[in-house]
């Protein structure tokens, strides 16, 4: 992102839907060769080979980035090394807090530890003083209160990805243990989330050029909501037809969200710290992914079954309906101020 916005910038051009688009894509592709090399993988080597696919993928990012990424000529302060310009003692507070927030979601499904979400909050406390102190901090704390606008944007990526890794984590589970398919299949009947994410990408780009980031994240919102709702209606007999007419369906909010709130991050940050924004952006998206777990455990309560996915149905369509508010309200806004 830092890359993309100093090209821009250098060449005055606006804002690059195409490159944004590409970006999306290329992770949909992901998305969709995960499950399935992953079910093969687990079907006949065990979990542990799936680990083994990031080697190759590794090494082919790091030739492809020796090769085409432009070289980075800015040089750090004299006398002051790489590792004396990182804020460890911020990124290792920031990861007690979510780590510490992880554990008092998942006492919830037995025993409620209430003295964690205090300790919680006295680390959160103590990280943000911290930040507001630190030279060069991990989270900028004052760039959060001052740009309401890129917070916000945050907030919703995390609410967003709440609601895709519920899907994509819970979904599967319950196909596994409930619907009785087997990995390999698993990753078959999931395929179609990514399919049609990719599709939907092209179709947000095109909105995205013509009305803005808020009709995209609107449409995404709709069709959240819609997946949502259609996962309340599932159960173990469902015909396999049916489940992935379902992933289908919830693979397009996927497209409309991503590429709408990375729009929006692009527009929101400022040129210098493009870097640091689209790296909070993506911890903003695993912060969802923690509570997601979360709410999966809750929502399972062990096997995963017919009620419990129905009460992750449950959860996708009310955040789904949160985030379609805050876009109806971003549109609104966006009116009145034009």
């Amino acid at each position: 992102m830092a890359l993309l916005r100093q090209e821009a910038d250098r060449l005055g051009l606006p804002l690059p839907a195409g490159a944004l688009s590409a970006l999306a894509i290329g992770g949909q592709v992901m998305i969709a060769g995960g499950p399935v090399i992953g079910g093969v993988l687990v079907q006949y080597w065990g979990w542990p080979a799936i680990f083994l696919v990031n080697l190759p993928l590794g090494l082919v990012g790091v030739v492809l980035a020796l090769v085409w990424l432009p070289r980075d000529r800015r040089r750090a302060p004299s006398g002051e090394s790489v590792l004396g310009r990182l804020d460890l003692v911020g990124a290792g507070l920031f990861a007690a807090v979510i780590a510490v927030l992880m554990l008092f979601l998942l006492s919830l499904s037995e025993q409620p530890r209430w003295w964690l979400l205090a300790v919680w909050v006295l680390l959160t406390a103590g990280f943000a003083a911290y930040e507001l102190r630190a030279r060069r901090p991990f989270v900028d704390v004052r760039v959060l209160v001052r740009n309401r606008p890129l917070t916000g944007t945050y907030l919703r990526t995390a609410l967003t990805y709440v609601a895709f890794y519920v899907v994509f984590y819970g979904f599967p589970m319950w196909l596994e243990s409930a619907r009785g398919l087997d990995p390999a299949q698993v990753g078959l009947v999931v395929l179609p989330i990514a399919l049609t994410a990719m599709v939907s990408v092209a179709g947000a780009g095109r909105l995205l050029r013509r009305m803005g980031h808020w009709p995209v994240l609107l449409a995404g919102s709709v069709a959240l909501l819609v997946g949502g709702l259609l996962l309340t209606g599932l159960h173990a007999g469902s015909a396999v037809v049916v489940l992935v007419l379902v992933a289908a369906v919830l693979g397009i909010p996927n497209g409309f969200n991503n590429i709408g709130n990375q729009t929006a991050l692009y527009g929101q940050a400022d040129a210098a710290d493009a870097g640091i924004a689209s790296g909070l952006y993506r911890t903003s998206q695993y912060v969802g992914a923690n509570i997601a777990a979360a709410v999966i455990e809750l929502c399972f309560a062990g096997t995963a079954s017919d009620p419990g996915m129905h009460r992750l149905g449950t959860v996708v369509a009310v955040i789904s309906a949160v985030l379609l508010v805050g876009a109806l309200a971003g549109l609104a806004g966006g009116r009145v101020r034009r």
